[in-house]
């Protein structure tokens, strides 16, 4: 473990702002996930600011411990710093899954390694994204290459799969999203953790991958 990023957490936790969904914003999200086109009407209307206060409140309440970055540090450019039993995760929160927000997650790893003493085994990479991008993306390709030569796993972590396991008040396994384990689609392994089927249409981009 690192000093270093446990004292950062700390400061980070000292300076942040309390993000919590009130209750009317929680129910209107209960209401809106039991149906896949109301789902995606409500995060189309999310913007950049609120999509990071709605990721925070939702990551923390699946149990791990998660703040934003202050803004303006050029030492930490990733969208969140959390930490999950005895890993650190660096976090990118992004409409879409893309080639950048893997790149970016990739430097965020190597500066926390560099620049906080931390060894690569004690990170994990993820990126949290409204929807997942079909299958011919490059994206997958990338994410396999990285697995492959690296031995390194970014987890993918679609926003509905977090709303899910919140309304149900459970806790998040960032280990069940791994990117190269999961074929470009995070179905099995959300229902694995809710135990029980989830209602949305095949190849929802809200959870994998259409064609």
């Amino acid at each position: 473990m690192s000093k270093k990023i446990d004292d950062l957490l700390l400061s980070l936790k000292n300076t942040s702002k309390s993000i919590e969904f009130s209750t009317k914003d929680f129910r209107e999200l209960e209401k809106s996930i039991k149906n896949e086109e109301a789902f995606i009407s409500f995060l189309k209307k999310i913007d950049k600011k609120e999509l990071k206060n709605i990721t925070m409140s939702l990551l923390k309440s699946c149990g791990i411990e998660t703040y934003l970055t202050r803004v303006g540090d050029v030492n930490l450019r990733m969208a969140a710093l959390g930490k999950q039993h005895s890993s650190y995760v660096s976090f990118e929160i992004r409409h879409l899954l893309d080639l950048d927000s893997i790149r970016d997650t990739m430097e965020n790893i190597a500066i926390l390694c560099s620049r906080y003493d931390t060894n690569i085994i004690d990170i994990k990479g993820a990126i949290v994204v409204k929807e997942v991008p079909n299958k011919r993306s490059d994206v997958w390709e990338l994410l396999i290459n990285i697995k492959s030569e690296l031995d390194l796993n970014i987890c993918i972590i679609p926003i509905y799969a977090l709303c899910k396991i919140s309304i149900k008040g459970l806790k998040f396994d960032l280990n069940k999203f791994n990117s190269a384990s999961n074929q470009k689609s995070y179905r099995s392994s959300l229902e694995e953790i809710i135990q029980e089927k989830i209602n949305l249409s095949e190849n929802s981009s809200l959870i994998e991958s259409s064609k």
